[in-house]
């Protein structure tokens, strides 16, 4: 049975939306734009539908990033998603950004996968995974980034995959401390990707939308 899927992220600066059915990413959109997600989620998914030829009705099963990463980003997609499936009586999947990035990754070679989100000044949010078997080491946490690299520098891995947006703002210090230990992927695939999502989702039977909490790791703050 085909089952279409509607994924979403807003956990960082980037925001995509994409289709995913069968098994296979129908259409995606993705911008880097200055605009904020709030603004483009709803015409966005309009586009999609428009573009893909259908309906709210054809939708089955709902995905988001669950964070970490910007506070009022995550919460911006995690409402809409929760909202969508409560609406349409949906399935919803969230998934960890830091997950999802470390899934994202195809290497050659057995790395240690090292994914970092921009916190605040120089914390990164991060947790760090083997490749072969797939497997999180370490569990989610922010960190400063010199700490980070630090700990990774007394490591036995000579393989370390950086991804994640963190790695356009610290990649200069990465590859100072880490050297040739260091590989990074192509700043455009640093990011979360809404196709990605559908793909890993799609093995997932999903949750109630009550379920489904964002993950800050710290507590936002309150002013």
């Amino acid at each position: 049975m085909e089952i279409m899927l509607l994924a979403i992220d807003t956990s960082t600066k980037v925001f995509s939306i994409a289709l995913v059915e069968n098994r296979k990413v129908i259409h995606e959109i993705f911008s880097d734009s200055q605009q904020r997600h709030s603004d483009i989620l709803f015409p966005s998914l309009d586009k999609l539908l428009k573009k893909t030829k259908k309906s709210l009705k054809d939708i089955k099963k709902v995905a988001c990033t669950i964070g970490p990463g910007g506070f009022t980003s995550v919460r911006i997609g995690i409402t809409f998603a929760r909202t969508l499936a409560q609406l349409l009586k949906l399935p919803l999947v969230g998934i960890s950004t830091l997950d999802l990035l470390a899934r994202s990754i195809k290497s050659e070679e057995n790395c240690i996968i090292c994914p970092i989100i921009v916190g605040s000044g120089r914390d990164v949010y991060n947790s760090v995974y083997t490749y072969k078997p797939f497997k999180k080491i370490r569990e989610y946490r922010i960190i400063e980034i010199n700490e980070l690299l630090n700990e990774l520098k007394q490591t036995r891995d000579k393989c370390i995959i950086f991804t994640g947006d963190g790695i356009l703002l610290h990649r200069n210090g990465i590859k100072s401390k880490l050297g040739k230990k260091a590989a990074f992927v192509d700043f455009k695939d640093a990011h979360p990707r809404a196709s990605k999502i559908g793909l890993i989702a799609s093995n997932s039977k999903g949750k109630d939308f009550s379920k489904i909490k964002p993950l800050y790791i710290r507590p936002p703050r309150i002013y």
